[in-house]
């Protein structure tokens, strides 16, 4: 079934764009600096590696950003495939669920850490900041396409209209009218 709101499309449109623009931004955001020791600019796996290796990440949450880290590029690859594909709301899901984890990640970055320096290593503000953009960006994307995708009715329901019901035949076994090319009966 076609939706047709005005605008609708483009709508759709407009939020998948916001959503493949998200989820490239937050990939890029990961490859930006994210601390600075000396002259020394490190990106976020470098960060985590560093981190993993000295035993930093603890357990819980932190271990387990610090392990699927760097599967976060092909993570963010899927909802553009599913996008690409017309998989509306599983590109959606995907992408909100990334969304939400980085920009909680961003956040708790730029607050815990903003401004602080550790045995001479600093946060640089540009990767965690560019990485909260993009996931704000990819969710806002992924809520217009989920909430614009095209209807579809519940299963079992009456997908489709015939376009025409051939008259119950009399005990002849001959229909009683045959339609015409206009649908008009005639004998």
């Amino acid at each position: 079934m076609i939706d047709h709101r005005p605008g609708t499309a483009d709508v759709r449109v407009t939020g998948a764009v916001a959503l493949v623009l998200g989820m490239a931004l937050v990939v890029v955001a990961s490859f930006l600096p994210w601390a600075v020791s000396g002259a020394v600019a490190r990106n976020s796996y470098e960060v985590g590696g560093l981190a993993g290796r000295l035993g930093l990440g603890g357990a819980g949450a932190a271990r387990t950003v610090l392990e699927v880290w760097p599967f976060l590029g092909p993570a963010c690859v899927l909802p553009v495939l599913l996008v690409a594909l017309g998989r509306w709301g599983t590109a959606a899901a995907v992408a909100a669920v990334l969304g939400v984890a980085t920009a909680a990640l961003a956040a708790t970055t730029l607050v815990v850490l903003g401004g602080r320096q550790v045995v001479g290593v600093r946060l640089d503000p540009t990767g965690p900041a560019v990485l909260l953009v993009g996931a704000v960006l990819a969710v806002a994307g992924a809520a217009l396409v989920a909430l614009l995708r095209p209807h579809r009715p519940a299963i079992g329901g009456n997908r489709t209209r015939p376009l025409f019901v051939a008259p119950a035949p009399d005990d002849s076994g001959v229909p009683s009218a045959v339609p015409t090319q206009r649908g008009t009966p005639h004998r």
